[in-house]
């Protein structure tokens, strides 16, 4: 897959997957959000900071990953 898509879990939580399975999370944290890799996905090695916006974050992932962030179509 080339995207990671994320959608809005419950209030400050933004889920994070490949398409096929759940990598992870956004997760905001008073006035910072932090990445919440799940196990084994590609996020894992991702080292542990706050971002200063979701989009901050998203960006990092894209890094990361050498994935684009897009919204998941419901």
């Amino acid at each position: 897959m080339d995207v990671v898509y994320f959608v809005s879990g419950s209030q400050g939580k933004w889920e994070l997957s490949n398409g096929q399975e759940r990598i992870g999370h956004i997760e905001q944290v008073g006035m910072a959000f932090e990445i919440r890799p799940v196990a084994g996905s590609i996020l894992e090695t991702m080292k542990t900071q706050s971002y200063s916006s979701k989009q901050e974050a998203l960006e990092a992932i894209e890094l990361h990953t050498g994935k684009d962030c897009k919204p998941a179509v419901e």
